[in-house]
């Protein structure tokens, strides 16, 4: 059985929708990543399941994919900063909306005691529940995660887009978001070092916002390889991070990306990065091939 599952895209409405959300220089107002446009790119892709994260903690839309489709959607909330309590509108949120996974901006003050920090009651309540910390942070807090992780040893925690952190970005002329920074990046070596924490995993994304290269985005294969000796096959998932890249490269050429940078891997193994790893590592019991067969 083959299953194939996009881990990270996002859909949205415009603001002029029933459907709330943030307003930002890469989703303003009018712009729209609709369900059925995705559901047409899935099937024409051969995608069985998609892990939908929200653009900010206005879940609504996303949510409502997700009830309409639920074989073929998984869902990720998003850490609201501003909150007075993390934890609990964390606990809140998930009540209603039953995550699969959340997205982490922060972790706390670098000086403080694990325990103290911001976000930790958060974490913790996250691990006891099962929900994944979709983490996409900067480099000092990237750093703090491996000390995380000794007091929360069950917390899975998922490093978005090859594990590269926040560094400043703009818009391109493709509407995609554009990140300069050197590769590898300066923080290369924590996305190492968290190897160590067999409960990390990584997604393989973004190449596109990061590369000096058009695709198959040459410069990066170094990165590539890194990511497989340290975290093996096992633990590398492929997402798209659609609608960004719909224009360009488009969605059928990035489903490509990961037999490109590994030409010698297995169609086995393959099969592992393009679905089977996020089925087992998302626990996904509903989800069904396209052979029919429930996982």
């Amino acid at each position: 059985m083959t299953i194939r599952i996009d881990s990270h895209l996002h859909l949205f409405a415009s603001t002029k929708s029933e459907y709330r959300r943030g307003v930002h220089p890469l989703y303003p107002e009018e712009r729209e990543a609709l369900i059925g446009n995705f559901i047409t790119v899935m099937d024409e892709n051969s995608i069985d399941h998609a892990v939908l994260v929200s653009l900010d903690d206005h879940d609504d839309y996303a949510a409502a994919a997700r009830e309409e489709f639920p074989e073929r959607f998984s869902l990720v909330g998003v850490m609201n900063s501003d909150a007075h309590d993390l934890a609990k509108d964390f606990e809140s949120r998930n009540e209603k909306s039953n995550y699969l996974g959340f997205r982490v901006w922060e972790l706390g003050d670098l000086t403080s005691p694990i325990r103290k920090l911001k976000s930790f009651e958060m974490l913790k309540s996250m691990s006891e529940a099962g929900v994944i910390a979709w983490f996409y942070s900067t480099s000092e807090q990237q750093e703090l995660l491996p000390k995380v992780l000794q007091e929360l040893p069950d917390l899975k925690v998922v490093l978005n887009h090859l594990g590269f952190c926040q560094s400043g970005w703009d818009v391109d002329a493709w509407g995609r978001p554009r990140i300069e920074t050197p590769i590898p990046p300066p923080s290369w070596k924590y996305v190492k070092d968290l190897a160590a924490s067999p409960n990390v995993s990584v997604l393989f994304s973004g190449q596109y916002a990061f590369s000096n290269d058009e695709f198959p985005y040459q410069d990066m294969r170094g990165m590539s390889a890194d990511l497989l000796e340290w975290y093996g096959v096992e633990r590398l998932m492929w997402a798209s991070d659609w609608p960004w890249i719909d224009q360009r490269p488009g969605y059928k050429s990035l489903s490509e990306l990961p037999a490109l940078h590994f030409p010698n891997m297995t169609s086995e193994d393959l099969q592992k990065i393009m679905g089977e790893n996020a089925a087992r590592i998302f626990s996904l019991k509903n989800v069904k091939a396209r052979d029919g067969k429930a996982l």
